[in-house]
């Protein structure tokens, strides 16, 4: 949005006040601003859930996970990457199988000892 572009490039003493006033005085912006939060949050509870979904599967599954690992895919807001291990970690093995899957010369995913 335009006024978050401006916001960033002044110096940081006068945002406050400016955002206050264009709060107040732009009802429209105002709503804008709020339906874009919502948005915001909305995609980052979904990104928190499809990790949380990963975790869960892998435990399921016997999967060892790293503590540093575990923090990546947490941390991650993508949600293709987040969907592509979701579905490695269905048939994962390990957690290599989820985060590094080999590729399968007929054009789908192939863990280890499978055919």
């Amino acid at each position: 949005m335009y006024v978050n572009i401006l916001l960033a490039g002044l110096p940081a003493a006068v945002v406050p006040d400016l955002e206050a006033y264009v709060m107040t005085t732009y009802p429209e912006i105002r709503s804008t601003v709020y339906l874009e939060g919502i948005a915001e949050g909305e995609a980052r509870g979904e990104a928190r859930g499809k990790a949380e979904a990963v975790l869960e599967i892998l435990g399921l599954r016997g999967v060892r996970v790293p503590d540093e690992t575990r923090e990546k895919i947490l941390s991650c807001t993508d949600p293709g990457q987040l969907t592509t291990w979701l579905r490695h970690a269905a048939t994962a093995r390990t957690i290599g199988d989820v985060l590094h899957p080999r590729a399968d010369p007929r054009g789908g995913r192939r863990n280890k000892g499978t055919r």
